[in-house]
């Protein structure tokens, strides 16, 4: 199970490393998707700077219900190490 919760968070953040807003949006929970417009997500996705991410791993991950929550460390092309948790709903 939380197999496929990190190939699903890693699909997320890799799209939105590519500046993919519309795929990535599709990929999103449809309770999402009903809180925010498409416009609104890229907005808001691109103030995490996705884009600027060098490398990124979760060493923490776990599963409960319909959700997963991942965290873990991501490095930035500019050397900055930062926390990451991302939180996955089905």
């Amino acid at each position: 199970m939380t197999t496929g919760v990190k190939e699903a968070a890693r699909s997320e953040i890799d799209l939105l490393r590519d500046n993919s807003y519309i795929l990535a949006y599709a990929q999103t929970a449809s309770e999402m998707r009903e809180k925010i417009t498409s416009e609104g997500f890229k907005l808001a996705m691109k103030s995490y700077n996705f884009e600027s991410i060098e490398d990124y791993s979760f060493n923490n991950i776990s599963v409960e219900g319909d959700r997963g929550v991942l965290s873990g460390s991501v490095t930035f092309k500019n050397g900055n190490i930062r926390d990451i948790t991302v939180i996955m709903i089905q």
